[in-house]
């Protein structure tokens, strides 16, 4: 018996409604749209760093509004998390680790852009190799991420619970390996110290770079007076007093140069403040971590100079970036305003990532599932990368082949670039 045209339309429809019911319980069960894939950040967007890090933020999205929001056949979806928090003033190990889970637990997720601080990534590279989500910091500095050397005993591999083949994490400026000593050389060489007392705040990158340093420093034949010794990093009336004791001790050995290994977060300013009043003329230095305007407001305090003042940087600060580097630097100023430290790190790093996903990017229809696994060989196996920053490569510990360390003079009130340091 033949339907009529009601029938046929009836069942038509009743098809169509079957049809949109496998396809809403496919996404029920799992299923996630094929087509769209999340990269996620995490650096900290409060306390005294997070006008700098915001910038951070800015050079990511700057990079995916380029590829036009897409890699590849994927969209991108970009997630920028906060790993600060209000009551630390920075970041902060309970919500860095909220944010690794928070990725590791995505589906979509196929790489995390971070951290800032190396204790961060401490806590979360191990989340994030566990799912072998890619992990790609435009900053941490600290060698024992990636390698033994420079390390403590057990580094890298403590970081990597599926074994060091499984490794997720890359960073695409130089460690500390190179700038601690560069440091060390620049002193001696070019600033004329013989004599130096080490400090740190105690965290890992800031120990780390000390350690670094004075080991450098003793090497080539420098007096290395006493350090590295942890230095009071709360804020207080009861803190601040530790910090000037330490101060007192400090002038009392008369040193050349003073270097201090740490964070601006951790309050070095207020420690340089108290060297001055108390007397201190000589040379106040540090790595990447003081090169912040915090520091220099907390140095001056009260009208106090703060002196001769150096950091080290790794690489070039962006605004001597020459060539591809140059006109990006252009761009990004005319759009966003000025740079921070890791500006230029956080584009390259983004544009690594999505050069990945456009190679190796796929989802399991079935899972709902990113081939995260994919994504990370691909970034891994990047060579002769054509960046802002020249012409690079990861080598065997996912670490840049880049090896240049500026250095930074606080010059009328402002860090301004002076020359590159002695390559050690």
């Amino acid at each position: 018996m033949r339907s009529s045209g009601r029938q046929r339309t009836g069942i038509a429809a009743l098809g169509r409604l079957a049809l949109l019911g496998v396809a809403l319980l496919a996404l029920s069960c799992g299923g996630t749209p094929t087509d769209e894939l999340h990269v996620y950040s995490s650096v900290p967007l409060q306390g005294s760093g997070a006008k700098e890090n915001k910038t951070i933020v800015d050079a990511i999205q700057m990079a995916l509004s380029e590829h036009g929001g897409k890699a590849g056949r994927f969209r991108i979806k970009y997630i920028s998390l906060d790993d600060s928090t209000k009551a630390k003033g920075k970041w902060d190990a309970g919500q860095e680790t909220k944010n690794a889970r928070r990725a590791a637990a995505d589906p979509l997720a196929v790489a995390y852009i971070g951290t800032v601080n190396s204790g961060a990534a401490k806590v979360s590279i191990p989340i994030l190799d566990r799912v072998q989500l890619a992990m790609v910091s435009p900053a941490n500095t600290y060698p024992g991420l990636t390698k033994s050397s420079g390390a403590l005993a057990s580094e890298p591999y403590i970081y990597y619970p599926l074994g060091p083949d499984s490794q997720n994490f890359c960073r695409v400026l130089p460690s500390d390996d190179l700038q601690g000593a560069a440091g060390a050389l620049y002193a001696q060489q070019k600033l004329g110290a013989k004599s130096v007392y080490v400090l740190d705040d105690t965290e890992l990158y800031g120990h780390g770079i000390a350690t670094i340093f004075a080991a450098k420093a003793k090497e080539i034949g420098l007096n290395v007076l006493a350090g590295p010794e942890g230095i009071e990093t709360r804020t207080g009336a009861q803190f601040s007093q530790a910090r000037n004791s330490e101060a007192q001790k400090v002038v009392a050995a008369k040193p050349d140069l003073v270097y201090f290994g740490g964070a601006t977060e951790n309050h070095p300013g207020e420690l340089l403040n108290d060297l001055r009043k108390l007397g201190f003329r000589g040379v106040f230095m540090g790595p990447d971590g003081i090169d912040q305007s915090e520091f220099v407001d907390e140095a001056s305090a009260g009208g106090v100079q703060a002196g001769q003042v150096f950091a080290t940087l790794p690489g070039l600060p962006a605004e001597k970036l020459t060539g591809a580097g140059a006109a990006w630097y252009a761009k990004f100023k005319a759009q966003y305003g000025d740079t921070g430290q890791y500006t230029h790190y956080a584009y390259e790093a983004m544009n690594v990532v999505l050069d990945a996903i456009a190679k190796a990017g796929g989802v399991d229809a079935h899972t709902g599932k990113a081939d995260r696994a994919a994504v990370l060989a691909a970034i891994r196996q990047a060579k002769n990368v054509q960046g802002i920053l020249g012409a690079w490569s990861f080598d065997g510990h996912c670490d840049t082949t880049l090896t240049a360390i500026s250095v930074n003079d606080l010059t009328n009130g402002k860090f301004q670039y002076k020359e590159l340091a002695p390559q050690p």
